[in-house]
This record gives C-alpha cells, structure tokens and sequence, in this order.
C-alpha cells in the first residue's frame, strides 16, 4: 500500500523537550503487554460442498501410498488429487460400487487396495487394478446385521484385517479379505453388551491389540482371541494413538483426554473441567495426532487443539466467521498428516480443512493493537524488540511474539511525539532513533538521555526540513542522516544543529541507497530514479519511455536495494522489479533488466526488497511475498495460505533486523521470519493419472496403467486425452505442469496449472507421454511419470502393403523428381536473372544492395568504414549505337575481369568487398576500410585504371572513358541505398570539371544533379517549343570571302541565362534527346536555306553536326525525306558533318549509310577529325568530301612545331585525297596566315567570324546585297 498525498501534511515548527525517562514507561507497559499477547495463526483452506465434497461430515482421512487423499464422509467416499474431488457412491444395481455411502474408517493394504468400514455395508475392498469396489460378505451376516456395521478397520503387521463393528465384536479377515474369525467384546468378568461400538483399534506390538469400545478399553491378545480390560477405567474411548516416544493418546467421547505412559503406567488426564492452562475446551475428542514437528494435534467438539506440554496446556483454534481463512467449525471429526507436511482436519459441519505448516515458519504476527491497521515502518529497539510504525495508533515497541512492551506517544508522556503516523525509522550508528512522520517532521530520540526533537520544514529559514512528509531514512558509509521527503526531496541532517542541507528539491524521494563509490540513488514517487554524487552535487535522472528500449519500466519507484555483486535492484509500481547489472559502470544512458509477471512473479507492484546470505531476493507485493533467485531465476511464491499476515504488504514495511530476520508488514500485522529457514527444494511432487479418454470415451483403472506397460490403442482410437494431477497439497492451487508425447513433440509444452492435453490424429506407432509437475513451492519432481502409447497399423499400413505402395510411389516420385528437377532448374535461373547481370554475371542493383546492407551490419561491429565507389562508364551508350549491342557485351567481358581481379585477386567476393552491376552504363563496388579517405582515393584509381586500359574490338583499339564516385559510411548515408546513390551521384559529377578520374561526394553534388534534371526537363520542353535558336558561323577561303556556314544550336533559358553548348549538348546525349535536338537542327536549316533559295539570289550552304545516334539509327534519313517534301531545296546546300566516331561503327551500315546520303545529293564532312578513330582506311573508302582539321591540332599551332608537322600531314593526306579542308577555331591572324601557308582550303572560327543568329547573318551578308 503506496503512501497517498492526503496522509503528508506541511505544517513548520521546530521543537525541543526533554521528556521522561523512557524506561519508566517501558516497565509500566511490560506489566500489563500480557493481555494482548497475540498467537501463531492457523490458516486453513477449506473443501466443502462448493468444492466437490460429496458430504460436510468426515469421519475419517487417510492418503493412500499413490498419494491420493480420501476423505470418508456420510454420503459417500471422496478421492482429492489436489485439484478435483472424484466422488464414490452406492449404487444398487452395480455390485462394482460401493456398499453403502456412509464410510467410517480407511486402510491400506500391502498392495495398494483400500479397506473400508461403512455402516451398514460392513467391509469393503477397493481393488487398485481394476478401481473397483468388493464388498465383502461375513457368513451369517444375513442372520446378524450387526456385522455390517462395521465402525473401525485396521491392518496389523502381517496384512490380517480387523474390523470393529457396533454390536458385533472383533472381526478379522486375512489378506484377501476372507472372514476367518469373530471376537465377542468382553471378558470373564464382563458379557459383551448388544450396543457396544468399537470406535479405535491400535496395535501396540505384534499380536497385542488395544481395542477403544463404548464399554471401555481393552487389551486384546490374537494368539488368545481373548480381551482384557485396561488397568484404567474409562469408558466410550473413541481414539488411540502411539506417539513417538511411547506415550500413548486415549481419546474419549465424555472423559476427555488421557495422556499414559505404557512404560510406567502413569496418566495424566485433561477435560473440560481441568484447572490450569491444561484445560479442554470440550470433554468430546474424535481423533488424536503426532505430526512430523512432534506436535501434538487433538479433535474435540470444541476446535482444534494443539498440545503445547504440560505446563503450558493447549492452544485452542476456532471457527471465527471474520475470518475466512479460520477453522470452518469447531466439531472436529478426523486428523491427518500427508506425506508433504499438510495437516488435514475433517469436521463435522464443515468439510474438511487444510493447513501448511510451513505458514508459521513466516512468522505471522498480528497482535490486537494492529489489527484493522496498516504496519509502515520497522526498526531494531535493542534486546531481540522491534520499533513498529503504523497508521493509527502509537509508535509501538514490540517482543518477538509480538507483545507490545511500550507505545511512544502523547498519551504516554510524549508530548512532542505527535499524531501522524510514523512512515520511515532509522537506528543509526550512534543509537539515536530517528522517526519520519506523515506530516509532522523528522524526530531525534535519544535513548541515553531520554531526550526527543523534532525538526519541522520552515519557509523562512534554507537550513530546516524540506518538508514535512517524511518517506525515507538513510544513513550512509560516512554516518550521514539522509531524509527523503514528501515534495521536498533529499534532506542531509546534521545532528548536533538539527539543520538540513537541500538536495534535489521539489522530488517526493521514496527509498535511498549507496552504492560502494559513495553515490546515491534515490527512488521518487513520480520522477523515475535518480544518481546524486553528494560531494559535487551533480545529479543524473532515469526515466521511463515508451519508446526506448531498456528504459525504466516505470517512474514509480518504492524501494531500492544494492545486491553483493552490485547490481542495483529496484522495487517499481506496475513494471515488477527492475534491474541495473553495476553500479559501479553505470552511464547516463543505462539499459534496464525487467522481471514482471510474464516472468513469474506474482504481482508488478514490488514493495521491499531484501536480500539473504544466499543472496536470494525477498519481495514483498500487492499478492504475497516472493522470493527470487538471480542466479537460477527461480521464483517462490508465498501466499496468504503460507501464513502471510496478508496478501497485501505495504510500502516502506520491509526490515532485516540485527539477528537476520526479515520483516515485511501489511495490512494483516507483519510477519517475522528467518530467511534461511526456507532451504532449496529438492523433493518435487509425485505425479499421478487421474483420467484417460480414447475417443472421447474414458477408460478404468488408468491410475494402473503406467505400471501394466500402457495403453495399445487400434487405428481408429487415435485420439487420446490424458488428465494429470501432482500430488502435492502443500499449496495445489499453484501446481504446475509440463508434458511431453515422446515421437510427436518436439519439446516440453511450457509449464502451467493445465492438466488436460488432447492429442488427435496420431499415426500408427509407439509413443510415450511424459509428464512433469512443480509443486507450489516451485520444486520439479526428479523424474516425469511416463506412460507407453502403441496405436497399431491399419490393415492397409502392412509391410505388404507398403511394399506395394513403395513401388508405386516409386514410380511416381521419379517423374515427380525430374518434373521438380526442371523446376528447380527454371527457378534457378529465375534467381539468377532476378539478381544478377545477364552479361558479366555480377550482382545487379538488387542483390548488391542486399550485401551492402549486410556489410554496414559487419562494418558497424568491427569498427571499419564501408566506401562505395560507382564506375560511371561514360562512353558505353555512344559505343553501343555506334558499335552494336554485342561489342558492349565483348568490351564488358574483357572489363569485368579486369576489375574481379583488382578487387578480389584469384578468390571470390567476400564480405569485405563486392562488384556489380547497378545500370547499363554503371559498375559499383563496396570496400571495408581502416582509412576510408585515402584507402578510398586508391582503390578508385586502381578500378578506373583496369577500365580505362585500351580494349581491341575488330582490330580497332577502344578507350572507355570512366569517372569513379566515391561515397562513405556515415557521412554519406547510413542506409545501402542512400550510399549507392551517392556514389552514382558523385560518378554524374565529373562534367563539371575534376581533376582526378575520380570525386568524393559531397552534398552539392545533389543539388547539382538535381539541377541537370530539371535542365534537362527544361531542355525537352525547350525543343518541344522551339525555344532553342540556330546562330551560324562562316566558312572562308583563304583570300576570306564567305564561301558556306555551319549551324551552331544556342538556348537562352528563361531563367539561367544563356545555357553553354558544352552543357546541353551532352546532356541530350545522356538522356536521348539528341535525336530530337538534331531533328530540330536540320529542320531549322532546312527551313532556313528553303528561305535563302527562294529570296536570294547567292545562297551558301550551311553544315550541320550530326550525332552518331541519329545517323547509324537511320533516323536522319526519315527527317531528310519528311523535309523534302515540304520544303523543296537543292541537296547540296545542306551539309552533314558526322564525327570520327561514327566511323568506327559497323563497317557495313556506315557504309550503306554515308552512301545514301551522297545518293541524296548531300555534302559530307569528317569533323573533328585526328581526336578519335583516325584511320587512313576510313578516307578511303567512304565518299567524304571534306576533312575538318579539330581546333585541338589549331590552337598552338604557331608556337608548337609538332602541331604545324599535325596540320601539314592531314592537309597533305586529304589533298592526295581530293578532300577539301577545313581548320576550326582560327583565332588569329598568324594562325591563319600559317594555315594558308601549308596550303588549307577554308577556315572557320572567331577570327573571321563570329557565330551569329539567322536573322543577324542575313542582315550582314544578305541585306547589303539588296
């Protein structure tokens, strides 16, 4: 029970008085704590009607060497496995049932059958192997019905039967249950009495028998047949018992109880009318028994009672209808002790009544004064007493019995003392009893000196309490006082001023500890758990979060507890106990260990936490007390049945006193224990079948069956149900249970309080069903009962028959295996074409991504960085059109080992690096790095180099121009994707100029790659609506008259400004909008000369610069006829100038191609000509017309002897040609000048004219001519 704001009140005072000497009232109050001396409680739980008894009266108890306890009643005979009450009655018509319903007595036999007395019945024999009842016939019975009023039975040494009847004497039977003789009760002196009842027969010795009948007390001898009275005279003896040490119990029905000595053959008689402890409280006693403890156990009319020795009497145990778990009434009938300790009470009227001994080991203590009350605190007062707070009442000083010896309040002389109740005590090193209130401040006792002062919180003044409320007491290592207050937070006392030095304020701080570096931590109410470092004052919170895995359960925290191994353990509301493994290596950001009812405890809400010297956890709850086992992880539960003072303890009433024992209080009073006296339990529970169905019908005697061999079940009845019980009373309710069928079960089922299992559908075979059981203690039986199951075949499951389906199967598992086989085989290359590149056979985008993602898992663990490097292969689209898809394929698989052998050597991919390919044009690579920055740089030169090295295709050496994109884990992306798309990134973003083959990303690279898209999108609408401009630029012979033009597209974007060509032309490339730029180029020439032709009278021609893609596809031919149509004009005024590069492709096309272009009537010029495919083969065979020398071999030419020796040789080679040349970008006057000089034909460039609009080029050249 958690401390409620409304119980802290603020009040600020401080006080100081000296009071009178407490011994004075300690003395006064040990004369009078006599009358309210509490007793060891009995907590008893009942069966009755509601709980299957067939009757309330039991006559008698016995547990059967199965284990089994039956109960003898008046309406039939009950067997309890502890979790049902299975119910045998008379029944007329069937001789396998019992005689009569009304039992007296039970016995067992050597071999497990029971032998009862009924009345009416006579004897009757329940037979263990079939559960069957025999009842047994008493020749002339017929004649004398008194032999079947049969009121005792009893089994001697050699398994002989006697049976007391009422009316009818002795009766003995033999083994097999066989009437061999009648014994008249009497003697010489007495006649046998028609009405005398045999109540109680025992033997004393072999062949000696004492007989208890309504006439008295007999000696019977078997060898004699005869009886003999007992020395003593009593009369109606209704039980014998033999206890231990030879003394024997007579019990009667109205002279009470007589305790003799058979040795000496004194006695010594206790009834109702006994002066002294030694009274009973009724003259009527049923039954008499010695339990395993030594104790003495007597059943009387007037409760149970407990003999306590001869001086101290009886203690008397009664019905209290408050009291639930109290005696169910006070007639008491019968006595029994099974083999785990239970004590079993049968009544008259109210069932029967079970008890744990194991309930006073807890040391229940409830005296009057806390009863309807609530314990709060405990603390040591010295000489074996204890200080107990509690709501309502005194400061209480109490004994080990729980006596009160003194209560410390006002009305004892205690003024100052108070009225709130006494939430938190602390004895500290020097003896002085510190009291935390509910309100009313922190109290100094100081016993020497009989003194008491009080601290209250002043608003005024920094230095008092904190706040009234107080919720925790602490002193540490250095002897400090610590008070946690209600709202106030964490108060350091010092105890000469009685000042308070303030730590976190404002927290309500529920339970202190310190761990061994000298912090401390501090468990609040409401603000989760806090690390306070008293030297530097700095404080760290823990918190719960829904959302962070490993926080605090729960920011309600009532208690807190250092273990040995330093492990902080901590007591939650909600979240059951918590878990921070060391103290010592703690960080701000902790992972928490939970333990909840999920887990095994009983209840979430730990209230105290106290540790034993086995280093077990004691936890007390709002359901019983636990104790946990941290290095097993076992859990024992005590519940209120164990002798709890309640199910529910309260917060802050937990203690270890000086001696060791705990103390946990509650609702109930407290209880008081020795931790140590609960040991391990070894001795699991013995386990037996209850019920067995086959088909839903159930069998007989299946509590036999695990020792006949099994059960051998046909085809059919392959649906089997087992019911189980353990046979453990001592708390059933908390039996648990886990099963196993050997041959279809894979595993134990997990453990839990069901005992039915259904099994179906079970093929032909052997099988075994298992089963373990856990009594409530938790303690697993050593060994699980089995039993065999054997379910045999069906006539058509024969070896005969199989062997035939073999063969037949046979054959259709080998047409079913070569139909899988094909399947496998197209599934195969289904995953192979899902995640792989069909032509070099590295991972494609998918499953490098996949790896990828595995190696940031393996990077993140070994502390390296994983680089992903991209391999732009920019030329690879321009060489398919141009060369064809299969020169691709063959310049891949002459790349691809290149770069396998770079990256892997002679092994395969490994973890620590793959190779793939991601796109047409793109190959990437991941690396695992020690030094990702330099290590990085390197491997991407070393990949670039193995692509860029030439490759031969046809006799023709190719270059693959690449561009490698580097990016890096964390700092480029922390997912495989966001890296791969980073590299690709930075492999896009050599065209605007780096240095290396290479470029690490960085986030412009984005922004800029984002920008070409929308250019490029920009540049597709621009095409689409005629928004791009063609300026022309004029052609000179060498005297500079304007002899032609070439086209020159420009775009001036509405936004960005003139957009260079050397940006949009390429990137039409890139992204195929260079067959709709070059469409859109000869249509605007074409358009442009139909205008000249048909206005002016001298037209030039105008060459236009055709990509390789719109001339091998073909497409030019399309656009050139579409024009001509529409837009007569002589083919020799448009000129196509195709690069080198559009030469190198298949021999057989470009040929077809340039032919018909000639056919055309077309010009055709070589541009750019000695910068890619130069080959003299070239000029030879295709119809050029003229060579266009690259500005590249122009620019230095007057400075550089070897480019004028360039010029020369291609002026010279294309003259023996017959081809007219061309030099582009002449920028000057010597250039041109040198040009003319080696005998160049036209000249093009700035120098001589600068590219200008249509509309500009006419006006200068046109215009003046009108």
């Amino acid at each position: 029970m958690p401390f409620m704001s409304e119980d802290f009140l603020d009040v600020s005072t401080f006080t100081s008085s000296r009071l009178p000497r407490l011994a004075v009232v300690l003395a006064l109050w040990c004369s009078i704590a006599g009358a309210a001396s509490p007793s060891e409680k009995m907590v008893f739980n009942v069966l009755s009607r509601d709980e299957g008894l067939s009757q309330v009266t039991v006559n008698d108890i016995f547990q059967d060497s199965r284990g089994f306890v039956w109960f003898a009643t008046e309406n039939g005979l009950n067997r309890y496995d502890g979790r049902t009450l299975l119910q045998f009655h008379a029944d007329p018509a069937d001789q396998s049932t019992i005689a009569h319903d009304f039992v007296w007595s039970i016995a067992e036999d050597g071999h497990g059958d029971l032998w009862m007395a009924t009345e009416g019945g006579g004897l009757v024999q329940w037979q263990r192997a079939t559960e069957t009842f025999k009842n047994i016939v008493v020749p002339g019975e017929d004649l004398d019905p008194r032999k079947r009023f049969a009121r005792q039975v009893m089994i001697d040494h050699i398994g002989s039967l006697w049976v007391g009847t009422r009316g009818a004497g002795l009766l003995r039977f033999d083994e097999q249950g066989q009437f061999t003789h009648r014994y008249p009760l009497g003697n010489e002196q007495q006649s046998p009495a028609e009405d005398d009842v045999i109540y109680a027969l025992l033997e004393v010795s072999a062949g000696t028998l004492l007989v208890g009948a309504t006439s008295g007390l007999y000696t019977f001898t078997v060898e004699t047949g005869t009886f003999e009275s007992f020395p003593w005279s009593y009369s109606d003896v209704s039980t014998l018992y033999l206890d231990r040490t030879g003394i024997l119990w007579i019990g009667t029905l109205e002279q009470g109880l007589v305790r003799h000595n058979l040795k000496t053959g004194e006695a010594l008689a206790f009834n109702a009318n006994s002066v002294g402890p030694a009274r009973l409280g009724n003259n009527e006693i049923r039954d008499v028994l010695e339990d395993t403890e030594g104790r003495i156990w007597v059943a009387t009319h007037d409760g149970l009672h407990l003999f306590l020795g001869e001086n101290q009497g009886f203690r008397i145990y009664h019905h209290n209808d408050r009291d639930r778990f109290s005696l169910s009434d006070d007639h008491v009938m019968s006595l029994h002790q099974s083999e785990d300790g239970v004590l079993w009470v049968g009544t008259r009227l109210g069932g029967v009544n079970r008890w744990n001994p194991d309930s006073w080991t807890l040391g229940a203590l409830t005296p009057p004064i806390l009863e309807n009350t609530a314990v709060l605190s405990f603390e040591d007062a010295g000489e074996g007493r204890i200080w107990v707070g509690a709501f309502s009442t005194a400061l209480l000083q109490l004994d080990t019995r729980g006596n009160v010896v003194a209560e410390f309040d006002r009305e004892s002389g205690y003024v100052d003392r108070g009225d709130a109740p006494v939430s938190a005590l602390l004895r500290d090193s020097e003896n002085r009893l510190w009291i935390g209130t509910m309100g009313e401040g922190l109290q100094m006792y100081l016993p020497g000196q009989n003194q008491l002062h009080v601290m209250r919180h002043d608003p005024t003044n920094d230095e008092s309490l904190s706040a009234d409320g107080i919720m925790s007491l602490y002193e540490d290592s250095q002897h400090r006082i610590w008070a946690g207050t209600f709202g106030g937070g964490l108060s350091l006392i010092d105890p000469a001023t009685l000042t308070a030095t303030r730590y976190v304020p404002g927290t309500r701080i529920s339970a202190i500890r310190e761990d061994t570096a000298g912090a401390l931590w501090l468990g609040t109410d409401g603000e989760g758990l806090i690390r306070l470092e008293p030297g530097s004052g700095s404080v760290h919170s823990f918190r719960h979060s829904p959302e962070t895995a490993g926080s605090l359960g729960s920011d309600l925290i009532f208690s807190l507890h250092i273990s040995q191994d330093r492990s902080l353990w901590i007591g939650t509301s909600g979240a059951g106990l918590a878990r921070l493994r060391d103290t010592e290596e703690w960080n701000q950001d902790p992972s928490f260990d939970h333990l909840g009812t999920a887990d095994g405890l009983t209840n979430n809400v730990i209230y105290g936490i106290l540790e034993d010297s086995a280093r077990q956890l004691w936890l007390s709850s709002n359901r019983g007390l636990m104790r946990f086992n941290p290095q097993s992880d076992s859990i024992r539960y005590f519940p209120r049945a164990l002798g709890l003072q309640n199910e529910e303890f309260n917060f802050g009433a937990f203690h270890e006193s000086r001696d060791g024992q705990f103390l946990f209080g509650g609702t109930g009073g407290y209880n008081a224990f020795d931790p140590m006296e609960f040991g391990d339990l070894d001795q699991g529970p013995r386990i037996a079948l209850t019920e067995i169905e086959v088909a839903n019908k159930p069998l007989h005697a299946v509590a036999m069956l695990a020792d006949t061999g099994g059960l051998a079940l046909d085809y059919n009845e392959n649906a089997v149900t087992f019911e189980y019980a353990a046979l453990d009373f001592l708390a059933p309710e908390n039996n648990l249970y886990s099963v196993k069928l050997q041959g279809f079960d894979q595993d134990w089922t997990q453990p839990s309080k069901r005992t039915r299992s259904t099994y179906t559908n079970l093929d032909a075979g052997h099988y075994v069903f298992q089963i373990r059981a856990a009594n409530g203690y938790g303690a697993w039986s050593n060994s699980p009962l089995e039993i065999g199951v054997t379910i045999n075949a069906a006539p058509w499951a024969t070896p005969q028959a199989y062997f035939a389906y073999c063969i037949l199967i046979g054959a259709v598992l080998y047409g079913f295996f070569r139909w899988r086989l094909r399947v496998i085989e197209r599934e195969a290359r289904i995953r192979q074409l899902a995640f792989y590149d069909r032509r070099t056979g590295l991972p494609n985008l998918d499953l490098f991504t996949q790896r990828t993602a595995a190696a940031l898992s393996e990077a993140s663990d070994d502390q390296r960085s994983l680089v992903v490097i991209t391999l732009r292969l920019k030329t690879i689209a321009r060489l398919r059109n141009i060369l064809g898809l299969g020169s691709v394929d063959e310049l891949l698989s002459t790349v691809v080992p290149r770069l396998t052998q770079q990256m892997f050597g002679a092994g395969q991919a490994t973890t620590t690096c793959d190779l793939a390919r991601i796109s047409e044009t793109e190959l990437a690579a991941y690396v695992l790095l020690d030094d990702p920055k330099s290590e990085a740089a390197i491997w991407a030169n070393r990949l670039c180099k193995a692509i860029s090295t030439p490759v031969y295709h046809d006799g023709r050496q190719l270059h693959v121009s690449v561009f490698a994109g580097i990016a890096t884990f964390p700092q480029d992306g922390n997912t495989a994707i966001k890296l791969i798309e980073s590299a690709s990134t930075a492999a896009q973003d050599n065209d605007v100029g780096q240095a290396e083959n290479f470029a690490f990303y960085d986030r412009s690279m984005t922004r800029r790659a984002i920008d070409l898209l929308s250019l490029e999108s920009d540049l597709r609408q621009a095409i689409r609506e005629n928004s791009l401009e063609v300026y022309l630029q004029g052609k000179f012979d060498c005297g500079g008259v304007l002899v032609g033009t070439e086209a020159l597209c420009r775009w001036m974007h509405p936004e960005r400004g003139a957009i260079s060509p050397g940006i949009f032309v390429p990137l039409a490339e890139e992204s195929d909008l260079i067959l709709e730029l070059d469409e859109w180029v000869i249509e605007q020439v074409w358009r442009c000369l139909h205008h000249w032709q048909k206005n002016y009278p001298n037209v030039f021609g105008i060459a236009v610069n055709v990509s390789a893609d719109t001339f091998v596809t073909g497409r030019i031919f399309a656009v050139l006829e579409r024009l001509r149509d529409r837009y007569p004009l002589g083919p020799s005024l448009l000129e196509v100038e195709i690069t080198e590069s559009v030469l190198a492709s298949d021999l057989e096309k470009v040929t077809l191609a340039l032919r018909r272009i000639k056919d055309l009537g077309h010009m055709l010029s070589l541009d750019d000509f000695g910068t890619g495919y130069s080959s003299l083969t070239y000029l030879q065979r295709f119809p050029i017309d003229k060579l266009k020398i690259d500005q590249a071999f122009i620019r230095d030419i007057e400075t550089k002897r070897d480019q004028q020796a360039l010029c020369s040789a291609i002026i010279a080679l294309a003259q023996s040609l017959n081809l007219q040349t061309i030099a582009e970008g002449v920028e000057s006057q010597t250039q041109q000048d040198l040009l003319v000089s080696l005998g160049c034909d036209r000249l093009q460039g700035f120098h001589l004219h600068r590219p200008e609009s249509i509309a500009d080029f006419e006006r200068r050249f046109f215009k003046s001519d009108g």
